[in-house]
């Protein structure tokens, strides 16, 4: 699966919404930005849509018989074997009750979780050890049910 830039739709219209909103209850200072400040809003834009172009040629998450594979736009991919993985669960963050990004959590055995004790401490407050974003070509519900469906046909019967 690759990362798909649409599924990071809801954050950016929250964020050009608070935008919009702040210009139509204070309209006057937008229109006396300075140079600094537009070229700031300009190479926030071009970041934005080359990292967009970098994640979509970069970023995938691999489900096979192994286990899963997930790529991020930098460091090296991040595998969890099959026997690794106890549970999962989609998450939801929201913002003002508005749906902004989804991702899937993964509950670890305890012999394959962090070695840090800030990542162990972690997975221990929210539940889950590692995450998926959820901007690949398939949601996260579809994700986890994957996930799911092939932790039930590797459990003993």
């Amino acid at each position: 699966m690759r990362f798909q830039p649409a599924r990071l739709l809801p954050p950016v219209i929250l964020l050009l919404a608070v935008v919009g909103v702040s210009y139509w209850l204070n309209p006057e200072p937008w229109h006396h930005l300075s140079v600094g400040t537009q070229s700031l809003f300009a190479f926030a834009a071009v970041v934005f849509a080359g990292l967009g172009v970098a994640m979509r040629r970069r970023g995938y998450l691999r489900i096979d018989e192994q286990g899963l594979e997930v790529q991020y736009l930098v460091g090296k991919p991040r595998t969890y074997g099959w026997n690794d993985i106890v549970s999962v669960v989609v998450i939801r963050k929201r913002v003002f009750l508005i749906p902004v990004m989804h991702s899937v959590g993964l509950t670890l055995r305890d012999e394959t979780q962090g070695v840090n004790a800030v990542q162990r401490m972690a997975g221990g407050v929210v539940g889950y050890q590692a995450t998926i974003p959820g901007w690949f070509d398939e949601s996260t519900e579809e994700i986890a049910e994957r996930i799911n469906f092939v932790l039930r046909q590797r459990q003993p019967r």
